[in-house]
């Protein structure tokens, strides 16, 4: 049996255990739960700018929830780009800086429909084909 076979298997057995032992973390240390919340939408302030910026809701549905929003590249090479910049924070800010071109390049996508979106376009490489 493979580990991601066992994996699975015992996550199943062991769901009601995983979530009473989330619950008595979250009950006795409430200050980090908070902290981090905190540290989350700090990190992903630049992106939330950018994403109210292009319209706050996804191009495709009306998902508006900011922590389901995505942003995408029209017409691909997110990943290239991602390089070039050295990471997501970097490219942000740079869009942010050139908002026109970020109306040229970007859009919003809600999770699903980013992910059908790459799916139908084969934006995806080869190990997950």
């Amino acid at each position: 049996m493979s580990d991601t076979i066992y994996n699975d298997q015992y996550r199943k057995a062991h769901l009601a255990d995983f979530a009473r032992n989330q619950k008595k973390y979250r009950e006795a240390h409430p200050d980090r739960i908070r902290s981090y919340a905190e540290y989350w939408r700090k990190k992903n302030a630049n992106r939330f700018k950018l994403i109210n910026f292009l319209g706050g809701i996804c191009c495709k549905c009306p998902v508006n929830d900011e922590r389901a929003l995505q942003l995408d590249h029209k017409n691909g090479g997110g990943t290239q780009e991602w390089r070039k910049f050295g990471g997501h924070t970097k490219m942000i800010v740079y869009y942010l800086n050139h908002l026109d071109e970020a109306k040229k390049n970007l859009q919003v996508l809600c999770s699903n429909c980013n992910l059908i979106k790459k799916y139908e376009l084969k934006e995806f490489g080869k190990k997950f084909i």
